[in-house]
């Protein structure tokens, strides 16, 4: 015996299989396209199935507004710090207040309300950007932006000519973030309102 007869002797050649074609769908099921019908690759079971209904669309409520799913929360606050940062004062306004609008309870809104608040007071809107420094200070209490939240406050309150509320608010500034970057100009502020 050859190499090949031993081959061939250990590793026989399975026998053929018989070829049957599947049974078609009938011909008069009206849910079953013809091309899927006379189709030899698709059994015969999946071809007389039923399609599958399509979803029903599901109505926005009233006030929703439709979002892309590739716009986030984070996206947007992305992009209105880059309009910041190039100085872009305008767009950056109008992408905060997006961001606020379109995902109001989101993180990402709350994170945005100091740095919307600073560019409000640059262009003069005082009462909006203490708003904004508000807003923050009560969603996030112990946030991180908390120092920025509170100088943006005071410095708004002295715009506005309140006084008693911008003395205190640079008492909280300086008592609970002595450390923090604002602290020397509002103690210089406290020593001002003397």
């Amino acid at each position: 015996m050859t190499a090949p007869d031993s081959q061939r002797a250990m590793f026989p050649r399975p026998a053929p299989v018989a070829e049957t074609p599947p049974p078609e769908a009938p011909a008069s099921d009206p849910l079953v396209p013809a091309a899927v019908a006379s189709d030899p690759l698709v059994p015969a079971a999946v071809a007389s199935e039923p399609p599958v209904p399509e979803p029903p669309r599901l109505s926005r409520p009233a006030g929703v507004r439709h979002t892309s799913p590739a716009v986030s929360a984070a996206l947007l606050l992305q992009h209105a710090d880059e309009a910041r940062r190039r100085g872009d004062v305008a767009q950056a306004i109008i992408r905060y207040h997006r961001l606020q609008r379109v995902f109001p309870t989101s993180s990402s809104a709350v994170l945005s309300a100091p740095s919307l608040g600073g560019l409000l007071l640059e262009t003069g809107a005082v009462r909006s950007a203490l708003g904004q420094f508000d807003h923050y200070l009560r969603e996030a209490p112990t946030g991180v932006l908390v120092p920025e939240a509170l100088y943006g406050r005071g410095r708004a309150l002295r715009m506005l000519g309140e006084p008693a509320e911008e003395r205190s608010t640079w008492h909280r500034l300086v008592s609970e973030f002595p450390d923090s970057p604002y602290a020397p100009l509002a103690r210089r502020r406290l020593a001002d309102l003397q």
